[in-house]
């Protein structure tokens, strides 16, 4: 599951001092290219693009996504050779099921610079939600092999390696980021699911169970290891995990469900939240 989130920061001492009071009068002015930028009704001078950051970033905290995408655009376009614009678009459309959008924005930063390492891996998340794990796996590679300390960028290799049917090669790469943090749920969790898709249950559920275990833990664990369970015969420890979420029926139709798969009368179709598709 992605998280995607984006706090704007402008540079210390910046005033604010808006006179735009509503998002019609707001939506005008964006929409009028014929308007001059310095009015008395409309951000002034070089720091323009910096108001218009704030306003945009008001205008989302508020829940209105695409106002705040349409300012975050006009920043960028008084802005073109900064970075926060862009960023802050990118990041928008990644949170606003736009993935296409995003990666557009994510390549623009790294044109600007290659060695931005949020931008390399935002494009490769991105690449990840349209389903492209090939162009996925280059982008978590270059992260590899710049800054191989960084566990999230086996993270994202080791997802698209699965999206790309190379199991061996996602799980070689979660333990090898496992190996920089031992205590990374979403690894573990990432490493187990992938070892469910090869069949190898047994050790999947020790996996999740450690997983399952910590305080931290989420119902999207609890799935998996119910499904590991499931898969591995032990029908009583699934139906007691998916009663600490769900109702009693739910849980009966995963039993079954389980059961159709041991048997092949199913196939295995893992939502997208299966895995965790950040290691921060």
């Amino acid at each position: 599951m992605l998280t995607r989130t984006f706090a704007v920061r402008l540079l210390a001492g910046t005033a604010v001092a808006l006179s735009l009071s509503s998002c019609a009068s707001l939506e005008a002015y964006l929409q009028d290219s014929q308007q001059p930028v310095a009015t008395a009704s409309a951000p002034q001078s070089a720091g323009d693009w910096q108001t218009l950051m704030q306003v945009a970033e008001t205008t989302h905290e508020k829940g209105d996504s695409r106002m705040a995408m349409l300012v975050y655009k006009r920043a960028h376009s008084q802005a073109p050779d900064r970075k926060e614009p862009l960023m802050a678009i990118a990041a928008l459309a990644s949170e606003s099921g736009a993935p296409r959008e995003a990666a557009q924005a994510y390549r623009k930063l790294l044109d600007m610079d290659p060695e931005d390492l949020e931008a390399r891996h935002g494009l490769g998340r991105a690449l990840i939600d349209i389903e492209m794990p090939l162009a996925a796996q280059e982008q978590f590679r270059i992260l590899v092999e710049m800054h191989p300390e960084q566990a999230r960028a086996y993270n994202g290799l080791g997802i698209a390696q699965d999206m790309a049917g190379d199991h061996p090669a996602a799980q070689k790469s979660y333990r090898m980021g496992l190996a920089l943090e031992p205590e990374n749920l979403n690894l573990s969790n990432n490493l187990a699911f992938s070892l469910i898709l090869t069949g190898d249950h047994r050790e999947a559920a020790a996996i999740l169970e450690q997983v399952v275990a910590s305080p931290s833990a989420t119902n999207q664990h609890r799935q998996n290891l119910a499904l590991a369970y499931g898969l591995a015969g032990r029908d009583t420890d699934a139906r007691s995990l998916l009663l600490r979420d769900y109702t009693d029926d739910i849980a009966a139709q995963s039993v079954a469900y389980y059961q159709d798969l041991r048997q092949g009368d199913a196939n295995l179709q893992p939502s997208g939240a299966a895995r965790n598709t950040t290691a921060e």
